[in-house]
């Protein structure tokens, strides 16, 4: 049977794009944290395989917010025992490292089921998809 080819209308992708995020938030909060506190653990982990030094100013400039903002996402971290700061004179400059606690549970991110199912993708799809969201991001950060 020939496949048939349905054009799908831009509001019908982005809705479904807004589920997904939805779906991930639900995930995130299941397990305890919001996705802001997700996405610090998630900074620190990839800052420190890089070889960088995490820290609240690069935190809140990957999320495009204030370093007041961020400084409180990472707090919550550490009352919750999955974050340590270590001391500095610029308090925005203290370089965090997960705690046992919060490698823990890092592994049970819910991006990490996500990319497994991404992974399934064709690389054609990918490179595609993956300049779309690009795109959106542009347009969204200006």
């Amino acid at each position: 049977m020939p496949s048939q080819t349905t054009a799908i209308a831009a509001p019908a992708v982005v809705g479904q794009l807004e589920r997904v995020a939805c779906a991930l938030a639900r995930c995130e909060s299941a397990q305890g944290l919001n996705p802001a506190q997700w996405a610090a653990l998630r900074y620190i982990a990839q800052s420190a395989a890089g070889g960088e030094t995490p820290t609240i100013s690069g935190f809140a400039r990957l999320r495009l917010t204030t370093p007041s903002s961020a400084s409180q996402t990472v707090s919550s971290l550490v009352r919750l025992g999955l974050v340590t700061r270590a001391s500095a004179p610029d308090k925005r400059q203290r370089p965090l490292a997960l705690t046992p606690q919060g490698e823990v549970l890092l592994k049970r991110d819910p991006l990490r089921h996500l990319a497994g199912l991404v992974a399934g993708i064709s690389s054609e799809s990918l490179v595609e998809f993956s300049g779309v969201l690009e795109l959106m991001l542009r347009a969204l950060t200006l």
